[in-house]
Order: C-alpha cells, then structure tokens, then sequence
C-alpha cells in the first residue's frame, strides 16, 4: 500500500491526541530567537518557519505530491511556544511569479482541530513555478510561511523548498558579476537595460582570474533557457574575443517571453575549465 494513504488517518490521530514531535527542526531565524525549536512531524512534508518566527507551517500533500489541477493538503501549525495553534484565521494563495497571476479559484481551509487545518481546491493551473504563501492570524500575531515549488509537466513535484523571508525567485537573481562555480573566474557582463523581449542583441563579457588578472584566448560555449517552462534558448550566441584583454562579446542573444532565465558560460583558458551562470528577469 502506498505510504500516503496513510496521511488521512495520521492526521486523525494528530486531531484526536495531539500533535506528536517526530523531528525538532530549529527556527532559521536564528540569533532573533535563540533556542527555539518547531516540530515537523513527517519527513515528507514541506516545512517552513513563518518570516517573523512567530508560527511553523507544515504542508503534507494528500497523493504525496502536488501536480496540475485541483490539490488537497493538510497544514499543521506551531507556535513559538511550539503548541498547536487553534483557532486561526488560515488562507493559502497559490502565485505564479514569472506570469504574475494567482489561481482561477480561491482555497477553501477548514480547521480539524489539534493545529490542523484542511486546504481544498488549490488549483495549478499550468506547470512551472509556483508560490504557495500560507498565512495566519490569530489574537497573538499575523505572519505568513511562503513555498516555492516547481510543478513539471504532466505530473507532480519536480523540486520544491521553502522561500525564507526576502529571498527572491531564483538563485542570486539579477546579479550581473558572479565567480564561477569552482571560483576559477570572476565574470561579468553587460546588458541593454532593460534587456529586449524577443529581439536579437548582444551581450559584452570581462573575464579575469581571481587576482584580476585578464583571461584572454578563452573558449567560450553559451546555453541557458527559461527553467520554469523546461526549454533552452532560442538561438546561439557566438562569443567573440575584443581587442582589449579580458574583453569578450555575445553575439545571438535572444529571449522569446517574460520570466526568469538562466544563462550559462563553459569558459575554458586553456589552463582551466569552469561555468558561471546569470539567473536575472526579462519583462
């Protein structure tokens, strides 16, 4: 039998006897609340500490994952004090960021008891990525938890974490200098501001080694894509060595809709290999 046709009833029991710690996990808050502890009662479940560390936020999706169409899910709530929360004013807003839209229906959250709460009709419209931002209120405090998921085509849960506070969609997005990911290089490009939507331009590149020291002679490949929709770029860009040392261009630079994209460099200087990579929005 499948694990998760257990959920219902384990809920039940959470209902009727309280909750039951299975897994202390610490508040990412930190140095704010020393000490604290919240409780995640399933290793399967998606767990969060709300942004002002007032409340844990446990979701437990009822088929073990969430997919395209209507999902249901179990919320378990904790407070600082690590009690069940009863009695709370719970929503759940389903977002798609990189299309700005929320869902065509709005959750219905009914309250079970014991810090539990029922969240019916989440409706993902498409796949991609999404944002699940579960708020509470109470008489003590309003805070909210938010989920980023990542729904694949066709089926279910492709990657999924929690978005903690401020963090933004995406990986260190909008930077234009980064150091590759074995810190052989340092690269940074320019582009036109605001980058064009479905229009060819180029892109100018400065490479230099860790002592900022220009990289000249590189080989440089260029790929990339738009994460949330599973597809790569639409040309490809050639990279061309300028007359002034360290000095690259991107010639080819194309993206075809608003979103988030990603683009990476294999930057090869003959002496060592290495790939940086751009995360950055096209609106």
């Amino acid at each position: 039998m499948n694990k998760f046709a257990f959920i219902p009833l384990l809920v039940l029991i959470l209902v009727s006897s309280g909750c039951q710690s299975l897994e202390m996990v610490p508040d990412p808050e930190g140095p704010e609340h020393p000490g604290e502890e919240f409780t995640r009662h399933y290793n399967y479940s998606h767990f969060a500490v709300t942004k002002e560390g007032n409340y844990s936020v446990e979701l437990v999706f009822k088929d073990g994952t969430i997919k395209e169409g209507i999902n249901n899910i179990d919320i378990i709530i904790h407070d600082r004090d690590n009690m069940d929360v009863t009695g709370a004013a719970v929503s759940i807003i389903p977002y798609m960021p990189i299309h700005q839209h929320s869902a065509d229906m709005t959750p219905i959250v009914i309250e079970r008891g014991g810090g539990t709460y029922s969240a019916r009709n989440v409706d993902i419209t498409m796949p991609g990525r999404w944002q699940l931002t579960v708020r509470v209120s109470t008489v003590r405090a309003n805070d909210e938890a938010v989920f980023d998921l990542m729904i694949e085509p066709g089926g279910g849960l492709m990657e999924t974490m929690h978005t903690p506070h401020d963090m933004q969609m995406g990986k260190d997005t909008g930077r234009t200098s980064v150091v590759s990911a074995r810190q052989m290089f340092k690269v940074t490009y320019k582009a036109p501001i605001p980058i064009p939507l479905n229009r060819l331009h180029s892109w100018d590149l400065t490479i230099s080694t860790p002592r900022r020291e220009a990289v000249t002679g590189a080989n440089i490949q260029v790929d990339g894509g738009m994460p949330a929709h599973g597809h790569n770029l639409s040309t490809r860009p050639v990279v061309v060595e300028t007359s002034m040392p360290g000095k690259y261009r991107i010639d080819g630079m194309k993206f075809t809709m608003p979103g988030e994209w990603v683009v990476r460099l294999h930057i090869d200087s003959g002496l060592e290999t290495d790939t940086a990579e751009f995360i950055f929005m096209v609106r």
